[in-house]
């Protein structure tokens, strides 16, 4: 298994981490929340692709951790300091009317109404700053989670696929190799050499494929033929294959399993690759698919077609 290491996502995710604690605590002397938050933001982030990325998952997960930590005690701090800051101007104001006699009642009752009228202002906006503080980190947050579990169900998914596709492909040793395939999704077996391994094409993760360094590949594909000729199927590919712009393209029929297959050959002249296609309808009513493609048409590689059979 390949160790995993500790790269610089991890390391930046958890200084990011670190950072938004330490601005998180300034906010009890009234630095702006929103600087925790770029800084939790930050951390979480590189946190995510460096899990992604298959980093050691420590750092990132304490970089993250620790952001989300951040974020809310920096609300926290912050109600205490304009809590702190209100009082504040209280006795500001309290201090300033006990120590002076020059206020006739009616100065110090238009004063009281002044100064409960701005202190009204100033903590309705005061109370709308922290509710708009609130709902962006608590939006940040969510987002933040939400890519963290996407990210989560989707590497669980991938991971989910493989063991799948691992349980439901056969690989049996052979005399020569070893028989691939399977009676499902490939509809039945052939023999490939030892050093082919398990081949997923991104462009259709479904097929059943098996490949040599990514050059050779071989193909196996069985599907409901609707009704529709194996015949009509080749033909339909060979169109498909000239509307593509593939070279020297043949037709003619080949014995593949003991059924009478159609076969279409082409050549990818951009990439060097030959392609041998056959297409031929199973005692099952099942339409079988096999392909085997590469550089070289003389290569024994291109004989794994013929191995084929619904037997391992």
């Amino acid at each position: 298994m390949e160790e995993k290491k500790i790269g610089v996502l991890s390391i930046v995710s958890l200084v990011m981490g670190v950072l938004a604690v330490i601005v998180g605590f300034l906010a009890i002397i009234g630095v702006p929340v929103f600087i925790t938050i770029i800084a939790a933001i930050a951390a979480i982030t590189t946190g995510i692709i460096a899990l992604v990325k298959k980093e050691k998952p420590a750092m990132p997960v304490i970089g993250i951790v620790i952001s989300v930590i951040s974020v809310i005690l920096a609300i926290v701090l912050c109600v205490f300091f304009l809590i702190g800051k209100g009082i504040g101007e209280y006795e500001k104001y309290s201090g300033r009317n006990s120590s002076s006699s020059e206020y006739s009642y009616g100065d110090l009752l238009n004063s009281l109404n002044s100064y409960a009228s701005n202190t009204q202002y100033n903590y309705t906006n005061s109370y709308d700053y922290l509710k708009n503080t609130l709902a962006n980190s608590t939006n940040t947050l969510a987002n933040a989670t939400n890519t963290l579990a996407n990210t989560t169900n989707s590497i669980y998914s991938n991971t989910t696929t493989n063991t799948t596709t691992s349980s439901t492909t056969e690989e049996k040793k052979v005399s020569g190799g070893k028989r691939v395939g399977n009676l499902d999704k490939a509809g039945g077996f052939v023999t490939v050499p030892d050093n082919w391994q398990k081949f997923i094409d991104v462009d259709a993760p479904g097929v059943f494929q098996y490949a040599y360094a990514n050059v050779y590949i071989v193909t196996l594909n069985a599907t409901d033929s609707k009704g529709i000729s194996a015949e009509t199927y080749a033909n339909a590919m060979k169109s498909n294959l000239e509307n593509q712009g593939v070279k020297n393209i043949t037709t003619e029929t080949a014995s593949i399993g003991g059924y009478t297959a159609q076969k279409i050959r082409g050549y990818y002249a951009n990439d060097n690759v030959w392609i041998d296609i056959y297409y031929f309808t199973k005692n099952d009513g099942k339409l079988q698919y096999i392909s085997i493609e590469g550089p070289d048409t003389a290569s024994d590689y291109f004989k794994i077609p013929s191995t084929f059979s619904q037997i391992q």
